[in-house]
């Protein structure tokens, strides 16, 4: 199972169903189906599953409203605000990966 690291202050968001995505930076080779989500200290206890329904792949600039409120932020600016504290070099030609799941029944 592939699995990704979210930084501690996301895992109640993404636990709660607020953050039903996350955007990356790069072509990312995200598969779907179930995808494991872990806390960026390596606690394994931190560990959930969901299961990713969309991997899609665009453009840094093109990132929408509706990608940012997938994620619980309220713009696409916000969102790219705080992917550029990740990305700090990220520009408008770069390609991003954005993923989409939903919790495990």
């Amino acid at each position: 199972m592939f699995v990704l690291k979210f930084n501690d202050d996301l895992l109640g968001d993404i636990k709660s169903g607020r953050k039903n995505a996350t955007t990356r930076m790069g072509k990312r080779d995200i598969g779907l189906g179930r995808l494991g989500i872990v806390s960026t200290s390596g606690n394994m206890e931190s560990l959930m599953e969901v299961d990713v329904t969309s991997v899609t792949f665009k453009r840094f600039m093109h990132i929408t409203d509706a990608d940012a409120k997938q994620e619980n932020f309220a713009s696409a600016t916000d969102l790219k605000l705080l992917l550029k504290t990740f990305y700090p070099y990220i520009e408008g030609e770069d390609v991003v990966t954005c993923v989409n799941w939903q919790p495990l029944a």
